[in-house]
């Protein structure tokens, strides 16, 4: 039998944006002593999710933890019209949303939060954190399994980063040698074309106007013609435009633009917060594909970011196959299935999850005993 947790915290919820904006002021001083650099935890990002949510959330609410009138836990909940089951806000825009937790009491807070979940939802049976890092101090929880917390964790992917040392020459000599050599080419033929500059817009200085820049180059291309482009749907056009105005004030925002006299080539969307500037989206102009801008605009950045002294890490969120050539480090990310105590969570949530588990394992140890069978030992 599971017993309630005895705690001094006190648990709310709200789910209305007007009762989520006075939070603010706490939820970024919680943000900043949790030592968080995700964007998607900040306050604006999930305020601007919210405000702009998929079609398929059916409800939302924000649990709040507070000890003592100090905010000392957070986590946003949704409810999907077509799915039983409950999230963190997620989609392929918003990864990685995950508990905001004051540091040293980490697992009580997690413990009562979860628990506080079933006077919410009395029915709820599963709560999923998507593509969280291995770093978080939910993923420690789940494996730990601390009062009031069944968790169970999925291994979803990598992705990749990049540790800044502070002589760019030395990090450029540590790539192979046949990448320096198309790098140069790249950078000669760029170069050839006359006036290229990288220009850098930060924080404040951000007006609408970048955004319009960079989503018009993003449709210009072959995702405009996909029709995947963030211009193409109305929904993460508003929230882009909602969530740059807001990291902008908030002085996170960067926009990099490489640009010739006459036209733009490619353009990053890049978030500094801490030592940690996270490369969020990419775009560039198809028409000068064959010069690689995306490869040269990368180059510059890590060039600044060694020059600049105060940054450690490029985090490029996504493990794609272009990070090879770069020698980019990698972390793990899972997702984390959170269960409440009972049977009923037992049987339509852990053990379905712990059979899907070992068949992937079982598929995995086929697919290798099928390529290398030629191993085996004979007698």
């Amino acid at each position: 039998m599971h017993t309630a947790i005895k705690s001094s915290i006190a648990v709310k919820h709200i789910n209305a944006l007007e009762l989520m904006v006075p939070l603010n002021n706490a939820w970024n001083r919680l943000y900043h002593s949790a030592g968080c650099q995700s964007p998607t935890m900040t306050f604006s990002w999930i305020h601007s999710f919210l405000e702009n949510p998929p079609d398929i959330v059916k409800s939302w609410k924000i649990l709040l933890a507070s000890e003592n009138d100090e905010l000392i836990g957070i986590l946003p909940v949704i409810e999907f019209s077509s799915k039983p089951l409950l999230e963190t806000p997620f989609d392929w825009h918003t990864i990685s949303v995950d508990f905001l937790l004051k540091p040293g009491q980490e697992r009580e807070i997690i413990g009562v939060m979860v628990e506080h979940l079933s006077s919410i939802y009395p029915r709820w049976s599963h709560l999923i954190l998507r593509r969280i890092p291995e770093s978080s101090p939910v993923v420690a929880a789940a494996k730990s399994r601390p009062s009031g917390l069944r968790g169970l964790l999925e291994y979803n992917g990598r992705g990749s980063y990049l540790k800044i040392q502070n002589n760019f020459e030395s990090f450029y000599s540590g790539l192979s040698k046949n990448f320096r050599k198309n790098l140069k080419k790249s950078v000669r033929n760029i170069e050839s074309l006359g006036s290229i500059s990288l220009k850098v817009i930060k924080g404040r200085e951000i007006t609408e106007h970048d955004i319009d820049k960079f989503l018009k180059l993003e449709s210009s291309g072959w995702k405009g013609q996909s029709g995947s482009a963030i211009g193409k749907s109305s929904r993460l056009t508003a929230f882009y435009k909602a969530l740059c105005r807001r990291l902008a004030d908030d002085n996170i925002l960067e926009w990099h633009f490489l640009q010739t006299d006459t036209d733009f080539m490619a353009a990053q969307m890049a978030f500094r917060i801490g030592d940690r500037l996270t490369i969020n989206k990419i775009a560039y102009n198809e028409s000068f594909s064959h010069y690689s801008p995306g490869n040269y605009l990368f180059l510059k950045t890590v060039e600044i970011a060694c020059n600049a002294g105060d940054i450690k890490e490029i985090d490029c969120l996504t493990d794609m196959s272009w990070h090879r050539n770069w020698e980019l480090d990698q972390r793990d990310y899972f997702d984390i299935h959170i269960f409440p105590h009972g049977l009923s969570s037992l049987l339509t949530g852990i053990l379905p999850l712990k059979i899907k588990s070992m068949l992937k394992k079982a598929r995995a140890f086929r697919t290798v005993r099928d390529n290398f069978g030629f191993l085996r030992f004979r007698h």
